[in-house]
C-alpha cells in the first residue's frame, strides 16, 4: 500500500499545468490554481508517509483529541 501511495503523491507533485491558446483568464487560474492543491496534497501526503512513528501516533492523538471534543463540548461557547 506505502509503494502505491507513493506513487500517487509522485503523480499529484507532477502534475502540470496545461492550457490552451483558447483558455481566459479565469481558466488559467483555475488550471494553476489545481495544480498548486494536487502538488500540495502530494507534499502532505509524502511528509505522513515520511513520518517517524511517534509523528504518527501523535497526529492521530491529535485527531482523536479533536472528534471527542466536538462531540462533547467541555466549554459553554
Amino acid at each position: 500500500m506505502e509503494k502505491k501511495l507513493r506513487i500517487l503523491a509522485g503523480w499529484l507533485k507532477d502534475s502540470d499545468y496545461y492550457s490552451s491558446e483558447g483558455d481566459g483568464q479565469l481558466e488559467v487560474a483555475i488550471k494553476r490554481a489545481k495544480q498548486e492543491v494536487k502538488q500540495e496534497i502530494g507534499d502532505y501526503l509524502e511528509e505522513i508517509l515520511n513520518g517517524s512513528d511517534e509523528f504518527i501516533r501523535g497526529e492521530l492523538n491529535s485527531i482523536e483529541v479533536n472528534e471527542q471534543l466536538k462531540n462533547n463540548p467541555i466549554l459553554p461557547f
